[in-house]
Parts: C-alpha cells; structure tokens; sequence
C-alpha cells in the first residue's frame, strides 16, 4: 500500500517495524509465556502501527489478509485457532476488520497493583470496571473533575493513545469530527 494523493500518509518505513518491536518490548516475559500468546501481540502491534493508518476498509481487508498468510506461512500457525476468541459471526475464521479489531492489548486492566503489565484485555468488563475506577479516583483528586461517559469505543482508543505515549517518542495526531467534542 503506498501513498496516492488521496492517502499521502502512507508512507511506511524501517522506523515504523521499530515501533512494532518496542510494542512487543512492554511486555513482561511472566505474562506471555506461549507462541499463541506473543503471535497475539504481534498481530496486535502490527494492527496499531499499521492499521491504525489505514483509511479505508479496503485498505484495512489487505491488511488482515497479509497478516493471516505471515501466521500461516512465516510462523506455520493456524490463525483462526490463534484468534478462536474473537470470532464474532461464528463462522469458525477471523477474517473481517471488525472482528481483528477486538485484539486489545494494554496494561490499564490491571491498575489495582504497583506493577502494571501489559497484556491481553480477555475481559472487557473489568477493564472497564479499571478504567472507571481510575476516573473516579482522579475526579476525587482534582478540583476540576472530569464527567466522562466511558463507551467501548472511547476505552479502546484510549487504551490505543495510552500505547503510544508509553513509547520511545511516542505521539499521535488526533483528529475528531468538528462540532463532536472529541
């Protein structure tokens, strides 16, 4: 996929495989301890520097596609096992954008102790108790507390902006629709 008019943001490069490896680095070694686990983070981490890019659903598809043959090829796994939990349709195969995009690694799920790790979300449900949680503690603390309506939308893409700026020169460009808010 390369840069057109239309998508001149398209450029990737050496600098960009690096972030897919410092994604994979924020792991601890307690927390992904089999090969299903770490092709998990792979494709995660792929999925954030690469398909976060991506513009059009078309775009996003050939993405999916190209990381299903790299498991199958490359790694010799079979991907739809691999990713069994994020079958959404029940078709036995994980090979839609919508379903892939369930893959949420981070370590806001875990708040409650001293040492965060970043891993797998397995239950969106307590990361939401999480993330609620660390809300209200912080409106407890501020003179300015914030009423914020946290949707599954909002707590991926926050689990998404939290990544990024726990990187190495972390940054994003953010951009929302006018007049939303966001």
């Amino acid at each position: 996929l390369g840069p057109t008019p239309a998508k001149s943001h398209y450029l990737f490069n050496l600098r960009d495989f690096a972030k897919v490896i410092f994604g994979i680095c924020m792991a601890s070694p307690q927390k992904v301890k089999t090969v299903d686990e770490m092709t998990r983070m792979w494709t995660h981490e792929i999925w954030r520097v690469f398909g976060d890019r991506l513009i059009s659903d078309d775009d996003k598809a050939i993405l999916v596609k190209s990381v299903r043959d790299v498991v199958r090829k490359t790694f010799g796994l079979n991907f739809d096992t691999i990713f069994g939990h994020l079958d959404n349709n029940g078709d036995g195969k994980v090979d839609s954008v919508k379903e892939l995009s369930g893959l949420m690694f981070t370590d806001l799920a875990s708040s409650g102790s001293l040492k965060r790790h970043y891993e797998e979300v397995m239950d969106y449900p307590a990361l939401q108790n999480s993330v609620d949680n660390s809300l209200a503690n912080y409106n407890i603390m501020t003179d300015k507390p914030m009423d914020l309506a946290l949707f599954p939308f909002a707590i991926q893409h926050l689990c998404i902006i939290a990544r990024i700026l726990k990187q190495p020169g972390g940054n994003a460009l953010l951009i929302g629709v006018g007049g939303s808010g966001r």
